[in-house]
């Protein structure tokens, strides 16, 4: 890893992250600061009216009764997915396959630094990036919790395990987008490449809680992993088995965008 690459990479992409950290923290925000309002038997006539392919898409029949499985539901589920998803994928992008598709690699190849080192460096800041999101998001849903909930306590313990299984997850995800941008070096490519995956899983994903006949789907994406009402609210949810499963196919599908990185053509 270099570390006058990082920092440049960093400062380059501090608005770009920062938006995304503050975006999640402040829409988290606006759901907590709601849910007083409409928690009780509001939430349950909500539910009651909602398609059940809709409840069983993100699993609302385990109901919506504390802050946690709230914001779990209308949040985690839905809304950070598909913010983190873009940012991995987006940042991805930006990072290998942009630098080769417009040429500026030739100035990385031209430091005094080795091909891993530059990739190592790159997965670094985007994996930064992630962290400084997901701990924004963390940190406005303590604060959340502390401002506007007064009638229920919030289990602190469970929403830092959620958090943690989606750090995880989304090592994951960008472990995929950035295998992409080693392998291609169109910029756009790249992009369609890797979204159309994650868009994929996430489709299977949900057709297989729609429907009972495709129940199998579940085994053939990686979204059956990040179940945020299940992770909170399943005694018997395979915790220790999960992270470990995360960080290794994180950590293999990162090797091996940096060993393609390091070993393919780079005419520039």
């Amino acid at each position: 890893m270099s570390g006058a690459l990082y920092k440049k990479m960093m400062k380059v992409h501090a608005k770009a992250i920062f938006s995304y950290g503050i975006g999640t923290t402040l829409y988290l925000l606006l759901i907590i600061s709601v849910y007083p309002s409409i928690s009780g038997t509001e939430l349950d006539q909500l539910l009651e009216q909602m398609p059940q392919g809709v409840i069983d898409a993100f699993n609302l029949d385990q109901g919506m009764g504390t802050l946690l499985d709230f914001i779990s539901a209308e949040f985690y589920g839905l809304v950070f997915v598909i913010i983190l998803s873009i940012y991995c994928i987006m940042m991805a992008s930006q990072l290998v396959a942009r630098l080769v598709d417009r040429g500026a690699i030739a100035y990385l190849l031209s430091m005094p630094v080795s091909r891993a080192a530059i990739a190592r460096t790159q997965m670094f800041v985007l994996l930064s990036g992630l962290v400084i999101i997901i701990g924004c998001t963390m940190l406005g849903g303590i604060i959340g919790a502390t401002l506007f909930i007064k009638d229920e306590s919030f289990a602190f313990g469970d929403f830092a395990k959620l958090n943690l299984i989606a750090l995880l997850f989304f090592y994951v995800i960008s472990g995929i987008a950035f295998l992409f941008s080693a392998i291609v070096n169109d910029e756009k490519k790249a992009l369609a490449y890797s979204a159309s995956l994650i868009l994929l899983f996430y489709v299977l994903d949900v057709a297989a809680k729609i429907s009972e006949e495709l129940d199998w789907l579940q085994y053939a994406t990686i979204f059956t992993v990040f179940n945020p009402v299940e992770i909170i609210n399943n005694p018997d949810y395979a915790f220790g088995w999960v992270v470990f499963g995360l960080v290794t196919a994180g950590t293999i599908l990162f090797a091996v965008a940096i060993r393609i990185f390091t070993k393919k053509d780079l005419s520039v």
